[in-house]
């Protein structure tokens, strides 16, 4: 008889790398229209916007400055089936309206397509807890669209999302994902990664005079 090996799956440790976010700061000449043509600001002046996250490992549900600290660090340990979250907050203290985009950039990689990533958007931390997803099959399914690899390159988390005037923070939800299938030929890989945004306004940072 002859005795049946076991499979086993060994924790892998992911090294995940992140330099932080770059801000691009960006204005329009007539409004937030998208057909005119753009006016970059210069020197480093940046619309008052807080941009905050909780990374779902971290044990906190306090919201940390994404501009200032790093979601991701080279000790994340993820193995098969793991799902982590990040957790977006962002705030527009201008007093006109603020349209953002956010992309994650990953910039190496070397995990083929076992890595995965959906977005929720939404206060899934503290308001919508109801409504959190309890696994990743229930993150795709409340996203209610099939996930993306998380691929060298680009990818676009919110596209033009307006951010209004006062205390009304846009939430955003980020949920990346390991393969159940993947195996010990990833141990010890590496991705790096970093966020960028991009604000398009009305009007200077900065400006209370609208006549």
């Amino acid at each position: 008889m002859t005795k049946k090996s076991k499979k086993l799956f060994l924790l892998i440790a992911l090294v995940v790398l992140a330099v932080g976010v770059t801000a691009l700061s960006g204005t329009f000449a007539t409004g937030v229209n998208y057909d005119e043509s753009e006016t970059k600001l210069e020197g480093e002046t940046n619309f008052n916007v807080d941009v905050q996250y909780v990374h779902s490992n971290s044990g906190s549900t306090e919201y940390a400055d994404l501009l200032t600290t790093t979601a991701f660090s080279d000790s994340s340990k993820w193995c098969p089936g793991r799902t982590e979250i990040i957790y977006l907050k962002l705030t527009n203290n201008e007093a006109f309206p603020i349209n953002c985009t956010v992309d994650l950039n990953v910039t190496e990689s070397e995990f083929d397509n076992v890595l995965s990533y959906s977005v929720l958007k939404g206060d899934l931390l503290y308001n919508n807890k109801e409504n959190h997803p309890t696994s990743w099959a229930d993150y795709v399914e409340k996203a209610n669209q099939q996930p993306k690899v998380l691929s060298i390159g680009k990818h676009t988390l919110l596209e033009k999302e307006t951010l209004p005037v006062g205390n009304a923070p846009c939430y955003l939800a980020l949920a990346i994902h390991m393969d159940e299938n993947a195996t010990n030929d990833y141990e010890n890989k590496v991705m790096k990664m970093n966020f960028s945004l991009r604000f398009d306004a009305n009007y200077e940072p900065g400006t209370t005079d609208f006549e």
